[in-house]
């Protein structure tokens, strides 16, 4: 186990907004104890849209509140069959989940529930955030007008990028079926510090940085005024870009470091498509994201912290992780010429290294 992840106490949020949507849709009196449902009906029941209520209920199920006997089918733990049977327990979870908490944080994360009821499968400004927030917006556009927050956010984001195992990007992108002076265009990339790290390992690539806001006080110290930055073995320059508008360099590889989650389902599909007619036949795209796996394939502890991450999403973008099937999904819908070629999985982190081509 992870230090880290033992000490987090992201979860705890999480399993409160479980709670409060098992109490308000009043999930555990919507079928009997002893009774085995699928998730379909039990949506029908209940009220709430089916994706949102397994990832809901599976996280949940990592605390023993529900659990899935066998892949989409449901059915009553001990605690659950008290939320059924017993007045008291009932009254004390409603207290919790609407009461206590929302006193204890200020009504912050509560309204995420509140979010799923008023916009269902939501955009990235009609989430449990934009709500708390009181904002049209979503996160990134709204932590814009709050300098002192964007910058612990993203204070935040640089603190998760020391924790990258190199290695394992470099032994999972085929860099060695480019010749000297491909491009790698790091989309997304922030400050660099992924394609800082890999030009020193390949020196013969070519490395571009595309953000939206580069802030040169963020740039490394040997950068010059062009944006250029010579390493030991190496060169990487940076461009400001939209990966919502056209992609307008040609290069060999594109790389999106954890993205795609952080958008709902539409927008990544339009991220995706603005890079289509800059591919070639040998270009790659190099999706290295978070990874859902199947129910009851991983460690219980795995299977918490993902499907923490997977709620986190939800409460801040109205967005998902996505498991393999899914991924297979959004790229159909992108473009049915896409293909997943291969997929690597990291044993010790939860992201995995999709390697996807565009074929003519």
């Amino acid at each position: 186990m992870v230090p880290e992840s033992i000490l987090t106490l992201v979860g705890l949020a999480n399993d409160v907004l479980c709670m409060q949507v098992i109490h308000r849709y009043r999930i555990a009196q919507c079928f009997r104890h002893g009774e085995i449902i699928v998730f379909d009906e039990l949506s029908g029941r209940c009220g709430l849209n089916v994706i949102v209520l397994k990832r809901i209920l599976r996280l949940a199920m990592t605390r023993h509140v529900f659990s899935e006997p066998k892949c989409d089918f449901v059915a009553h733990t001990a605690a659950t069959r008290l939320l059924v049977e017993d007045e008291r327990t009932r009254s004390f979870s409603g207290i919790i989940c609407e009461e206590r908490f929302p006193a204890s944080t200020r009504v912050e994360w509560p309204v995420s529930v509140e979010a799923l009821v008023k916009y269902g499968d939501s955009q990235s400004n009609q989430s449990g955030f934009s709500l708390a927030n009181n904002t049209k917006y979503g996160l990134y556009d709204e932590l814009k007008r709050w300098p002192n927050r964007l910058e612990r956010w993203n204070h935040d984001m640089s603190a998760m990028v020391v924790q990258i195992d190199f290695h394992f990007i470099l032994n999972s992108v085929p860099f060695c079926l480019y010749a000297p002076r491909s491009l790698f265009v790091d989309v997304g990339g922030g400050n660099g510090v992924i394609s800082l790290c890999l030009a020193k390992q390949l020196p013969k690539f070519r490395f571009l940085v595309q953000d939206t806001a580069l802030d040169p006080s963020s740039l490394p110290s040997t950068a010059t005024s062009n944006g250029d930055h010579n390493t030991d073995r190496g060169a990487v320059s940076w461009q400001v870009h939209d990966f919502f508008s056209p992609q307008t360099i040609v290069a060999d590889i594109y790389y999106f470091w954890n993205i795609f989650h952080n958008w709902p389902d539409a927008q990544c599909v339009w991220i995706l498509r603005q890079h289509v007619p800059a591919m070639r036949p040998a270009t790659r795209l190099i999706i290295d994201d978070f990874m859902l796996h199947e129910p009851l394939t991983v460690s219980p502890f795995e299977e918490r912290r993902r499907r923490s991450m997977d709620v986190t999403m939800l409460v801040y973008f109205g967005s998902h992780e996505w498991t393999i099937v899914e991924w297979q999904r959004i790229l159909g819908e992108a473009d049915p010429r896409f293909r997943l070629e291969k997929v690597t999985t990291d044993p010790k982190q939860p992201n995995a290294i999709l390697e996807v081509s565009l074929a003519c």
